[in-house]
């Protein structure tokens, strides 16, 4: 079970995440900025995080019905 103050932990982390993707996002120019990001590893690295999350999750929400 994970702890309430682990959950405002990962809460508050997520928030800082995605306000620092919407900030960068926003740098002009994207080349240098944005772009550059997403070609890095870590990046990639998240998107086949996302990517595997949302398999487990349908998978699991088809074994749910």
């Amino acid at each position: 079970m994970i702890s309430e103050v682990k959950k405002l932990e990962y809460d508050m982390r997520f928030r800082t995440f995605m306000r620092q993707m919407f900030t960068i996002s926003r740098m002009k120019p994207k080349e240098k900025y944005l772009y550059r990001l997403m070609d890095g590893v870590p990046f990639k690295d998240l998107e086949t995080a996302i990517l595997i999350t949302r398999i487990d999750y349908d998978k699991n929400a088809a074994n749910d019905r």
